[in-house]
């Protein structure tokens, strides 16, 4: 009958000191929002009360980002904790499979080995601390790469913002200092919006163009607002080209009609026309000949004329028919 194996106390368990639950961070809080400058203010007070709401977004959006990566690592910590505490209780219920897990089929002879040489290291121990210390680096240096990256990412879309402000407010002060030289691209509801935009897309297009060492250079805000104002007026003219727009901009530049003549005719233009009107005869034509205001014979003035003339009328009738 063979023996049966010895019974080892399990003492390969996890360690024993159990990881604390980090506690989260509060949460940023949003600035909190500034009286805006009185109406009279002036340009440079307006100009630091919008760069200080500035700043203070700029700094609670970077502590926002910075909130919620600490709290996305949180829930990594916590969901790794949850996992500790479900490997321990395996391992308190059925050490037999958690070893197994562990170790592997032959978890037993490596148990006894470890019994055995009193604790010490193995050659598998050492590779498996080895390794786990290895991986545990490359998870450092990984998340460390990360929020490198992130935080990279996050200055260059802050420096991308204040110059997009930057060009909005140099375009708008532009258009404002010389509107008689931009009339079309005053007329926008954002010029300096518009700029700054134009600016930004010509840098892509050049940037994606570019040759390898080329240098790329940006527009300045008055080129920008020339080449905006030749597009415009661009599109003014074919407008004005276009047939669905030809009667409309007829109708706009014909002037309008003022007592169903074009205008008022001027005084050397009267002076001229009333000799002439003077020295023609009136044209007796059916129509004018039937106006009250032909010259001729006048209207009856009272019921006694009217008869009289009713009665002569009758008379030359008469004298005319045939006996």
């Amino acid at each position: 009958m063979a023996e049966a194996a010895p019974v080892v106390p399990v003492t390969v368990i996890p360690s024993t000191q159990k990881p604390v639950a980090p506690k989260p961070a509060a949460a940023p809080v949003a600035p909190a929002p500034e009286a805006p400058p009185p109406a009279d203010a002036s340009k440079a007070e307006l100009a630091a009360y919008k760069d200080r709401l500035a700043k203070k977004e700029r700094e609670y959006i970077t502590e926002r980002r910075k909130w919620e990566g600490e709290r996305k690592g949180l829930g990594e910590k916590l969901s790794k904790l949850s996992e500790y505490e479900k490997r321990e209780r395996e391992a308190k219920l059925n050490p037999s499979a958690y070893l197994e897990s562990v170790y592997g089929k032959d978890w037993y002879d490596r148990v006894v080995e470890a019994k055995v040489s009193g604790g010490a290291p193995t050659a598998d121990t050492v590779a498996l601390e080895i390794q786990r210390v290895r991986d545990e680096m490359e998870a450092k240096f990984s998340a460390e790469k990360s929020e490198r990256a992130k935080a990279e990412e996050a200055a260059a879309n802050q420096r991308v913002q204040e110059a997009r402000q930057s060009l909005r407010y140099q375009g708008d002060a532009l258009v404002k200092a010389s509107a008689a030289e931009y009339p079309l691209l005053s007329k926008l509801p954002n010029p300096g919006a518009a700029i700054a935009q134009h600016i930004e897309e010509q840098f892509n297009e050049a940037h994606a163009k570019r040759q390898e060492g080329e240098e790329v250079f940006a527009l300045s805000p008055k080129e920008a607002a020339e080449a905006i104002e030749t597009m415009l007026y661009g599109f003014a003219e074919a407008a004005a080209q276009h047939e669905k727009y030809q009667p409309k901009l007829r109708e706009r530049l014909t002037p309008q009609k003022v007592n169903g003549s074009l205008g008022a005719p001027s005084q050397q233009q009267s002076a001229v026309q009333q000799p002439q009107s003077a020295q023609q005869p009136e044209r007796r034509t059916l129509s004018n000949a039937l106006t009250g205001s032909t010259p001729g014979r006048q209207a009856p003035r009272s019921d006694a004329e009217r008869r009289e003339r009713a009665i002569a009328a009758y008379n030359a009738t008469r004298s005319k028919a045939p006996a």
